[in-house]
């Protein structure tokens, strides 16, 4: 999606440039002062834009299978909070492939839980959301490799779907097209990546190969718990999450628990049982996938996270709905569903413009997380340099 921006912004950018630049920036800074008028800031705005873009109709469509799987308001209330979590509103807004890979391999669980789970008068199951699901997940492979989880994570589904006892009219879910799928994404992984046209193995080997080298260790030293360490272990990723959700995420996830243990709304159908059950094995497995290796940051987990505040928001929903059948109207029960969304999204919000600096109040917030996390994304700096440039006779100064 970057790429696009630059193309937008420079479009003889492929036939000029020398090739892929390195991980120093001042290797492109030089080489667009030297070639063309351009700052290296109006190339990041333009990268970043079509990333913004990405993920925000990666959002928009996750709507609809949610629609599908469960209802309108659930669907509504769910993409909502989903689209203003604070870490995910964060992540969306970097020239960085985490909060794209992350939308699309959401997106793509979900049109396959549509295929997996929707009801239908035949008993048959759309095809259309498998495609999509396939397509989706190619281009999900695309931006970066642990979108690659999505695989066994299917498998995992299905291979529970066998297990259940067979339902009167819905056949069990076949093993072909579990291979259709796969086959799908292959194909757009392949057609949408010219040096998979040139060299396809010696492609696919570099990637393990440098896939590999991030499993095994961090190109700088880490940070957890107080301490300069390789490896932050075990207990990295549920810490992270902690600091990285919202009170409302929070509480619910404890809701839906509680209510879909007594499989009250919305879980007193089976269809929203198996989507709870599904999301929290897709967040539970690829957090275990991504504590197998050394490298860890908290923006890894992302994919996880987008899991579980479908999961929460579902748990609101049910709140709401349960005080909707005491002694509150549908309209006050609606507005504190509506106000619990708003305050979810305002905790981030008031961070603007550095909202990676949001972090959960109910564990310290941006006061505890240096203490824990490796925090700071160089937040402020345009500030201080503003201010260094206001000096006068700042050049001669040191």
């Amino acid at each position: 999606a970057g790429t696009l921006g630059f193309l937008q912004k420079f479009p003889d950018y492929p036939a000029q440039s020398p090739g892929q630049f390195a991980w120093e920036r001042e290797e492109i800074e030089a080489w667009l002062k030297e070639n063309t008028t351009l700052s290296p800031l109006e190339m990041l705005a333009a990268g970043r834009w079509w990333v913004v873009l990405g993920v925000a109709l990666a959002v928009a469509a996750s709507y609809l299978p949610l629609r599908r799987l469960l209802d309108e308001k659930t669907a509504f209330a769910a993409t909502l909070f989903l689209a203003w979590s604070p870490f995910y509103v964060a992540l969306s807004r970097q020239l960085h492939p985490d909060g794209l890979v992350a939308s699309l391999s959401f997106l793509a669980l979900l049109l396959f839980l549509a295929w997996l789970y929707a009801d239908s008068p035949d008993g048959r199951r759309p095809r259309r959301y498998l495609v999509g699901s396939g397509i989706i997940m190619g281009l999900a492979w695309l931006t970066k490799t642990p979108a690659i989880f999505l695989v066994p994570t299917g498998l995992v589904l299905i291979a529970i779907e066998w297990l259940r006892p067979r339902t009167p009219n819905v056949p069990r879910p076949s093993p072909l097209a579990y291979m259709l799928w796969g086959a799908i994404a292959i194909a757009t992984f392949a057609l949408l990546w010219p040096a998979m046209w040139v060299d396809p193995l010696g492609t696919l080997w570099r990637m393990t190969t440098e896939m590999s080298d991030y499993v095994e260790r961090h190109t700088n030293i880490n940070y957890f718990m107080g301490r300069p360490t390789e490896d932050p272990g075990l207990f990295f990723y549920p810490v992270a999450y902690l600091w990285r959700i919202t009170p409302l995420t929070f509480a619910g996830l404890i809701s839906a628990a509680v209510l879909a243990w007594k499989r009250a709304a919305p879980f007193h159908r089976a269809t929203g049982r198996r989507v709870a059950m599904a999301l929290a094995v897709y967040a539970l497995l690829f957090t275990a996938f991504m504590t197998i290796g050394a490298k860890k940051f908290d923006r890894y987990m992302l994919p996880a996270l987008l899991a579980l505040d479908v999961l929460a928001a579902l748990g609101l929903v049910g709140v709401t709905t349960w005080l909707a059948s005491t002694r509150w109207s549908r309209r006050a029960a609606n507005a504190l569903l509506g106000g619990a969304i708003l305050v979810h999204g305002l905790l981030g919000f008031v961070h603007y413009p550095y909202y990676l600096t949001y972090y959960n109040p109910l564990v310290g917030g941006t006061w505890s997380a240096p203490y824990v996390l490796f925090a700071g994304w160089g937040e402020g700096l345009d500030q201080a340099a503003a201010w260094l440039n206001a000096q006068p006779d700042i050049a001669t100064q040191r």
